[in-house]
């Protein structure tokens, strides 16, 4: 009886430890080493009141390209990123590069789902000071603004696309996503309003080169006639 408790014992701790692996690729047998739950998001996440709280996630096509979709929780501001492969360190890398391009007032945090694409949570962070929070398994609805602009992307990039032979594509589908980003109750492709521009105008992200250009682009079509 003693020798069977001893034996059990010893597997309980093999089974705990991590290995070698886990901690080089931030997961061990599925799991996400040290995740911190969505249940743990600060409060002020919620009421989507401060600029600078992100929603992500990978958007799969074919022959294992994929883009990483990130989603401003407060004007709904969309920024995709085209990545080959989902391993997590090609997918944080240019994810960390581009996050890293906004001012510091706009990286606060990023909600991602359990996806191990980022298991390299933590190097991330470090990278970027943007704290990230992983939903709860199968619940998408935890990232719901995300989860709506990659319904609205898969008008762009149906499933089994190569998003690698379209890099045009992710620009024009990236402007076209933004055009109904500072106005939620829009329905996408619907005409802008003038309160609208103004918006564009007034919006935390006024200062951000591209944000500006993409201002100046919105109002231009809007004057010829286009949108």
């Amino acid at each position: 009886m003693f020798n069977q408790r001893m034996r059990l014992l010893k597997l309980s701790k093999r089974f705990i430890r991590r290995s070698v692996h886990a901690r080089a690729t931030g997961h061990s047998q599925g799991q996400i080493v040290d995740a911190i739950s969505i249940r743990e998001r600060p409060a002020e996440i919620e009421d989507r009141a401060i600029p600078g709280h992100w929603e992500g996630d990978l958007l799969a096509g074919s022959k294992n390209t994929h883009i990483a979709t990130l989603v401003e929780r407060h004007s709904r501001f969309v920024i995709l990123v085209k990545v080959p492969s989902k391993d997590t360190a090609t997918v944080v890398a240019p994810l960390s590069r581009q996050v890293r391009k906004l001012p510091a007032s706009l990286r606060r945090s990023l909600t991602w789902n359990r996806g191990l694409e980022l298991a390299s949570h933590k190097n991330f962070t470090v990278t970027t000071k943007v704290d990230v929070y992983f939903c709860d398994p199968q619940s998408p609805w935890h990232r719901g603004s995300n989860e709506n602009t990659n319904g609205l992307l898969r008008r762009y990039f149906p499933k089994k696309t190569d998003s690698t032979r379209h890099g045009r594509y992710l620009s024009v589908a990236q402007r076209g996503l933004r055009m109904g980003c500072f106005n939620p109750s829009l329905e996408h492709g619907t005409f802008l309003q003038p309160k609208d521009f103004s918006d564009l105008r007034n919006s935390a992200f006024v200062g951000i080169p591209e944000w500006d250009a993409f201002a100046d682009h919105v109002q231009t079509c809007a004057l010829c006639g286009e949108i």
